[in-house]
């Protein structure tokens, strides 16, 4: 089913290529080009949750993992860990938050293909599994950093060793056109609730990290020669 919003922008798609093809004066060439462009804004954002006061368990845990310059968190950790008096438990979930000035670049250009480059360099790659956008931005100017509700992912993502290459043609496209807010990219791990830990009575640890550097956007768009 075709629904309005794959309908405006299938004729905003098509009315760009008409407008390329349509070179004024005659003889004009469309030319490929390649636009390399690095993330303006990047975050790790963290959801964390302590336990409450009780028989067995201290009012507090672990603090959240902190990323390293230029690189972002993903994924999970669940620590809870025996003590003398009582047991220390902390739950963080992870979520690696990028950010391409698009539409300041790209506005009113034909947008071939776009791929979001990264690069894994610590912990596991598997707990990577998606790429999403968001609906509001948030997470922006948010200056707590908390986690925040996905969209539009792409997902499974396929384990490229310490090289990611995503194809993200079609949010790219929508960015560039005006026609949806971009929010960035949300990268996301494999729980993004706290209901997913398992008892914290059964004294267990469970950890899904993967840090991620090198943010790169690589798109090739069509325009008209001089």
């Amino acid at each position: 089913m075709i629904t309005p919003t794959r309908f405006l922008l299938s004729w905003l798609l098509l009315s760009i290529i008409g407008g390329l093809s349509a070179c004024e004066p005659k003889g004009c060439t469309l030319i490929t080009k390649t636009m390399e462009l690095r993330p303006v804004i990047m975050k790790t954002l963290v959801a964390e949750q302590y336990p409450a006061s009780g028989f067995f368990l201290c009012p507090f845990g672990a603090a959240p993992l902190k990323p390293a310059p230029f690189s972002v968190i993903v994924g999970y950790s669940h620590k809870l860990n025996e003590t003398f008096f009582c047991d220390k438990a902390s739950d963080h979930i992870y979520q690696g938050a990028v950010w391409f000035p698009v539409r300041e670049n790209l506005k009113n250009k034909f947008i071939q293909k776009a791929v979001l480059k990264f690069t894994f360099f610590d912990s596991n790659p598997r707990c990577l599994i998606k790429v999403c956008t968001t609906e509001f931005n948030l997470w922006i100017n948010d200056t707590s950093n908390k986690t925040v509700s996905v969209t539009d992912c792409i997902a499974p993502l396929p384990i490229q060793g310490q090289e990611f290459s995503v194809d993200v043609t079609n949010m790219v496209r929508y960015w560039a056109q005006g026609s949806v807010e971009n929010n960035g990219f949300i990268l996301v791990g494999p729980k993004d609730n706290f209901a997913s830990f398992s008892m914290r009575g059964m004294l267990k640890n469970e950890n899904c990290l993967a840090f991620l550097r090198d943010f790169l956007l690589v798109i090739t768009y069509v325009e008209k020669s001089p």
